[in-house]
């Protein structure tokens, strides 16, 4: 838009990598060191901090900084944008429930919402808590219902045209479990238990929800509600157990679970959330932590894998509340993965191309009602709590992927690029200036390779740091000589705090013209467990985690010429 800060020159690179391959992990971690550590300049300090006081230390993900370049990275909604969907929600935690399978219609508490019309269609007189067992029809006719807290109820099935109970499953055997309740369609009802035995493993059940008749049942190993998933069209269930991943039709009297070929056992000890394709014909595993997700997909109709390797992204970027949204599913296009309801990455490429911003009022990870559409658990000021649609920005999504796949498109930025990296420090207090860019420039120098971006020198386009400390308040040690000790009782002992600011930013090289810019600050932690407490120890503390956090970074990888043309990732905010 007009103001839009991008410089006219460009730096085309090259087609853009593969960050997914075949067999391969591309976009691995890289050395210790930074292959061309950051140039270090003595100006361009940021002005001073000012005196705030004490508190929490403000660390980069706790919240995304706007951007100061209004229009440039995210993608605001416009001032008179009015939701199509606003649900309100009792106050407190409220319990919720979707369908398994494509629906309208969502359970809040013991209420059936229409969530096309935002209209309340039925309500119950029962009480459903957060934790409880509950599940929804995708026709919102009938509700499955069993109390947490007490393990020898039969499971209850309503109808909310009648208000009233209808069936009653005495599915229960022995010392089983409940792990998992959900209608695979109008009628089927699933139910899975985890049976206390040497052998640990589930017993699942498929019941017809209106006789109360069991259909199936079969057994499975080990596994609990978040290591399964049913197929959109009911007919299919992928599970991971201890070892292996492999799915199972839900259509015959005796279903045979069929395993997937694994390229790798670790993988299994850190799957965090799994899903089939719309089409049920592929799918994908995402398993990882702090040091890097991979994404697994395989043909589940050639019962081989698809594809195997890294995304660019860690637990920190997708470190959402948890909540009634998916933990990873496809989108009904089948080209896009959505992670907890909040990041969009790409399945050809594994880039993530668009991230709805976690703000203050968001409580719970989003719900994806359709293709074009988010619903979002929000908490107002006032402590009241909505559903509210948020859309997907999918125009500015394909003219911003089209532009970075076209070489013919000039660009500050792209995947395949070299750039610079520049370090401006303020005062420091205890790290030389070499050191802490070298400390500071490692994560991002890392981060852009997973983009396919190298860090060389004498480059037109230049990542910058400024970066300064400053000391705090004198904070008074104290210590918790027991689990009771609240308080912590006082050791004598004070240290100076540290703290810092930091500004991030694209821009020409040899010049003041910036490409996108964000901003923090924070201060040392104010709890530690280091055995010896000092001015030292607590600085390198907050130089660690400020190290860690930078790893995840969501800075843009693609900074097309154009200024109509959004960056990459775009970033939706209220």
């Amino acid at each position: 838009g007009p103001g839009d800060p991008r410089a006219n020159n460009a730096t085309n690179g090259n087609a853009r990598p593969p960050v997914l391959a075949n067999g391969n992990s591309v976009g691995a971690s890289a050395p210790n060191n930074v292959d061309t550590p950051p140039t270090v300049k003595k100006s361009g300090a940021i002005p001073e901090l000012s005196n705030t006081g004490g508190g929490r230390a403000a660390f980069l993900s706790y919240a995304y900084q706007k951007p100061e370049l209004p229009g440039v990275f995210h993608i605001y909604p416009d001032e008179s944008y009015q939701p199509k969907v606003v649900i309100p929600l009792p106050p407190g935690t409220v319990a919720m429930s979707r369908p398994v399978t494509p629906s309208d219609f969502l359970l809040v508490g013991s209420q059936v919402w229409n969530v096309k019309t935002a209209e309340r269609v039925a309500s119950l007189g029962i009480k459903i808590n957060q934790g409880d067992f509950a599940a929804l029809s995708p026709d919102g006719k009938l509700i499955a219902f069993r109390d947490r807290g007490n393990d020898s109820a039969p499971i209850a099935i309503f109808s909310t045209e009648k208000r009233s109970q209808t069936v009653e499953l005495e599915a229960r055997k022995g010392d089983a479990r409940l792990e998992w309740l959900g209608f695979l369609d109008a009628k089927r009802l699933m139910v899975v238990w985890s049976r206390w035995n040497d052998t640990r493993d589930n017993a699942v059940q498929i019941w017809d929800a209106d006789s109360g008749q069991g259909l199936s049942a079969f057994g499975l190993g080990a596994f609990d509600r978040n290591d399964m998933s049913v197929s959109s069209d009911g007919q299919q269930m992928l599970f991971h157990t201890s070892d292996t991943v492999g799915y199972v039709s839900l259509t015959p009297k005796k279903p045979k679970p069929t395993p997937l070929p694994m390229p790798d056992r670790r993988a299994l000890g850190s799957v965090n959330g799994m899903a089939f394709s719309p089409d049920s014909s592929r799918a994908a595993i995402y398993h990882g932590g702090w040091e890097g997700i991979s994404i697994l997909e395989w043909d589940v109709t050639k019962k081989k894998i698809a594809q195997n390797g890294t995304v660019p992204i860690n637990a920190h970027d997708i470190s959402f509340n948890a909540g009634v949204g998916d933990a990873f599913q496809w989108t009904p296009d089948g080209k896009h993965w959505l992670v907890k309801g909040h990041l969009l990455l790409e399945c050809k490429s594994g880039n993530p191309v668009w991230m709805l911003q976690s703000l203050p009022g968001v409580y719970a990870s989003p719900i994806m009602l359709d293709h074009e559409t988010l619903l979002v658990p929000v908490r107002s000021k006032n402590h009241e709590n909505f559903l509210v649609s948020v859309p997907f920005p999918w125009e500015q999504i394909r003219r911003a992927t089209a532009a970075m796949d076209d070489p013919a498109q000039p660009a500050m930025l792209r995947p395949g690029a070299s750039v610079s990296m520049e370090f401006n420090p303020g005062p420091l207090r205890f790290m030389p200036a070499d050191q802490m860019a070298q400390v500071l420039g490692q994560p991002l120098a890392e981060r852009l390779k997973t983009f396919g971006i190298k860090v060389e020198a004498n480059q037109p386009t230049v990542l910058y740091l400024k970066y300064q400390e400053q000391t705090g308040d004198a904070l008074q040690v104290v210590e918790r000589r027991s689990p009771f000790d609240f308080r912590g009782t006082p050791t004598g002992q004070t240290v100076n705090e540290t703290r810092f600011q930091l500004e991030i930013g694209w821009k020409q090289a040899g010049t003041d013209r910036v490409y996108w810019k964000t901003t923090s600050q924070g201060s040392t932690s104010r709890s530690t467990n280091a055995a010896t407490i000092s001015d030292q120890s607590i600085h390198q503390e907050m130089v660690d985690r400020l190290k860690r956090q930078l790893n995840s970074l969501m800075i843009p990888y693609f900074i097309p010429e154009d200024p109509t043309i959004p960056l990459l990732p775009a970033i939706s905010s209220r």
